[in-house]
């Protein structure tokens, strides 16, 4: 039986400039055969796309070369199999949908569809012509032959299916005991078959809670907004939303925001130090950091 195992892939900088240039000789091979076999007066034929790769193609574009030689001819697989479908469809009646030219950055791929030209060694991916391993994020699933394999890219991440022919797996062969059905809910967590229960968790729902009651509180408390200068400590009272700059007689001159940033870390160090530090900050009360916690626990 074949089976296919879907692989998150961890290519570093060198894997992914050849995974993405493999990628793109692909699609420009795509393009280029189907951008001649569009013409009415060229036939498509697996054997012609072959003759017009090889003759016409391959020799036009020697930078093909930069990756393995699978990469571009199975595009001309890709396309027989677009084709196929385009027929099939036209002859059931159906809307054909003609075969579209490839857009980079829309479902970039490449299969080497030829087992002598990649390896899967425990969670290790060789690739013909790449000259170090790429890591997988996990072994194979199954234990047999490998056929293929198909490298695509998604949201910037790297995956590889790899079509491996095993006997691990038999559809007729099931063990009743061993299957169970697993409903997700929102009063209980999960609900399995065999009637075993795992509870929601309650302890993000509550803290969800808590942090709602906080900030009532912290609503209900505050009354107009504070200005305080972060080199002195001097409560400001007339600085209106407009003025951008913050400017106090001691000479500090900043942005408003930069002299906020800077109390709030001041006052954050405080809370967060040890209660020997906190009280011999207290008796200080011309302190600067001392005015700016009197100031923030009054509002």
């Amino acid at each position: 039986m074949l089976l296919a195992h879907k692989i998150e892939l961890r290519p570093t900088a060198g894997h992914i400039q050849y995974l993405d240039m493999a990628c793109g000789h692909r699609r420009h091979c795509y393009n280029q055969l189907l951008a001649h076999f569009s013409h009415p007066e060229n036939k498509w034929s697996k054997a012609a796309g072959y003759q017009h790769f090889m003759r016409v193609i391959r020799p036009t574009f020697p930078w093909y070369n930069e990756v393995s030689s699978r990469v571009t001819r199975n595009a001309i697989d890709d396309l027989d199999n677009a084709f196929s479908h385009f027929f099939r469809r036209v002859k059931k009646g159906q809307t054909p949908g003609f075969s579209r030219f490839k857009r980079r950055g829309v479902r970039d791929s490449f299969a080497l569809r030829e087992a002598e030209k990649f390896d899967v060694a425990g969670r290790e991916l060789r690739i013909e012509k790449l000259k170090t391993k790429i890591k997988m994020r996990q072994r194979l699933r199954f234990a047999g032959q490998t056929k293929q394999v198909t490298i695509s890219k998604h949201a910037g991440k790297y995956f590889a299916s790899i079509l491996v022919e095993t006997n691990e797996y038999d559809p007729q062969d099931h063990n009743r005991e061993a299957i169970g059905g697993v409903d997700l809910g929102i009063k209980e967590l999960a609900v399995i078959s065999n009637g075993t229960i795992f509870p929601a968790n309650q302890c993000l729902k509550s803290n969800l809670n808590r942090l709602a009651r906080l900030q009532r509180k912290w609503h209900e408390r505050r009354k107009e907004a504070i200005a305080v200068c972060s080199g002195c400590g001097q409560l400001k009272n007339d600085l209106t939303l407009s003025e951008r700059l913050y400017s106090c007689d001691c000479g500090v001159n900043m942005d408003r925001d930069f002299n906020a940033a800077n109390n709030l870390k001041e006052y954050g160090r405080h809370a967060l130090q040890g209660g020997q530090k906190r009280t011999k900050e207290s008796r200080q009360s011309k302190d600067h950091l001392g005015k700016l916690v009197d100031i923030v626990n009054n509002q």
